[in-house]
This record gives C-alpha cells, structure tokens and sequence, in this order.
C-alpha cells in the first residue's frame, strides 16, 4: 500500500539509514535536522530535505520521529511550528524515539484535537540493526494504521508487532533494554570466567549458542557495540520501578557493571561510544590480566 510522503525528523545514526532505506526501495522520502552536517549527509546520499519541522509536516502523509529525548519528541510535535500545528487531518505521527510511555500519550492526546494519529515505533537492534534493514519495530496505537503502513516499516524492519494502546511500544523498549543489558554483562562475566579457567573465548562461545546459555548478544558478540545510552537505559528502568515501588535490583547492579566496563574501555584507550565489539574488548581485559 502506498501511504504518500515520508517525513524523517532526526537524521542521525538511526534515522538516516531508515531514510535510505525507504528512498532505495522507491518511497516518496523527506528528511528533516536541525543540524547543517546531518542535512547535508542526507542530501549527498540523495534524500531530499526540508527546511522545516513545519515544511515536512506540510508535505508528508506520516512522520517519523527519530530524536534523542523527550524534550525533543514534545517539541517537535507539539511545539510552534511543529508537526500537530503544521500537518493536515489524517496525517500520522510515528514515535521512534525512546522516551516515556506518558511522553506519547501526551502526544496522542494533543494530536488527536488536530485529527491527526499518533502510534509508537520504537526500535529495538541498534544502529547496525538500521544500517542492514532488520530493526524490530514495536508499535502501539490503532493497530489498522499500523497494518496500512506495513510495507513502509518493511524497508528498514524484517518484524514488525503491535503491543496494545498508545504507550504500549515505550514499555515494551524498556523491557528489552533492560533485558539486553542484563545479557550483555552476563556474558561479559561468563566469558571471561571461562577464558580465565583455560577456554579460548570463541570456542566457548560457539557451545554456549547451542546450550541454555544462548542469546541475542552472544549471537552478535563480534557486533560493533557501542553503549551511549546503556546507563541511561538502566536509569530509566529503575526510575520507573521506583515509582511503582517494584524491587528490581539486578537492574542496579547492571546499571554499576556497564559503568565499570566503560571505565576499562576507556583504559583500552576506546570510546565507549565506538564500533568495538565486546569479543575483541574480553580479549583485552584478559589479555592484560
């Protein structure tokens, strides 16, 4: 189905391959940055882009809306000049970002006055998981729309599921990174027991894929992975279980052992930003021990 105009706000590390995405597969795309470097990016790589928040609102028949915070998420679409004040009935608002799940109610609820839709998509595999096309997109919201915009996400998302009302996608976000961090110290930990105990790291690995110690992040242990948002992630998550006075505290201590890791990439002399994978850094942390 053909939905018309793609509007892609935030053409960073998420949101410019999610463009390419959608232009190399023939979808009518727009791109939208504040930043000068990011704008000029996209139109070297041939996506067109606009001047405006209000400019692309205008002319596209949905948005995605692929920004760093709440802040940034509320006045995008809810700000003078933004995507409620500026977009004709009927467009629909696709929330990419992370934020809180009351971040996209309180968008829904705003948009709605202006018969325009609001749906989350939040994104779930990373910036490699852009760069290759395969992102998982947890959507929330009317779930016909969703459906209707199917073959639009297909470009950039090899899954695509719907989690219930508005807000649901956002929950289901920090569910997963909660989960992905977990697993990411957990096989940081046991990889460097089993190295120290005398096993070579890959060999280890290989088995443990074919054993209960399987999972995502051992499967993709030689990925780039880059961790900006890791302690903010876990931060999110206890917050979150403060307020609903639910004890999680795996999730605390998760949150001091990725400090910890970012502290001994640093003495790696790495970002811990960069594109090393954890295999390589387990190598060195070991290697030096």
């Amino acid at each position: 189905m053909t939905v018309g105009m793609v509007g892609v706000i935030g053409l960073g590390k998420m949101g410019l391959p999610m463009a390419g995405h959608l232009k190399r597969a023939g979808h009518l795309v727009t791109g939208y940055d504040p930043s000068d470097a990011s704008r000029d990016t996209a139109l070297a790589q041939g996506i067109p882009v606009a001047t405006s928040v209000a400019e692309l609102a205008r002319a596209s028949a949905g948005t995605l809306v692929v920004v760093g915070t709440d802040n940034q998420v509320l006045d995008v679409c809810c700000g003078e000049g933004g995507i409620i004040a500026s977009a004709a009935a009927g467009h629909v608002i696709f929330i990419c970002s992370t934020v809180s799940p009351e971040t996209s109610i309180e968008v829904g609820t705003r948009a709605a006055e202006a018969g325009i839709e609001v749906l989350d998509a939040t994104m779930c595999r990373g910036e490699v998981g852009a760069i290759e096309g395969d992102l998982l997109v947890m959507g929330a919201g009317p779930e016909d729309i969703l459906q209707a915009w199917t073959e639009t996400f297909s470009c950039f998302a090899s899954d695509i599921v719907h989690l219930g009302e508005l807000g649901a996608g956002q929950v289901g976000k920090l569910v997963n990174n909660l989960l992905v961090w977990v697993a990411a110290v957990g096989n940081y930990e046991a990889l460097r027991l089993g190295m120290r105990l005398g096993v070579d790291q890959e060999k280890l690995r290989t088995a443990l894929l074919l054993a209960g110690g399987d999972n995502q992040m051992m499967r993709t242990w030689h990925r780039p992975r880059p961790m900006p948002w890791a302690e903010d992630d876990m931060s999110i998550v206890m917050g979150r279980a403060d307020e609903l006075k639910l004890s999680l505290p795996l999730a605390g201590v998760v949150r001091e052992l990725i400090k910890d890791i970012k502290i001994r990439k640093r003495e790696w002399g790495v970002d811990p930003e960069s594109y090393e994978s954890m295999f390589d850094f387990v190598e060195w942390v070991e290697a030096k021990h």
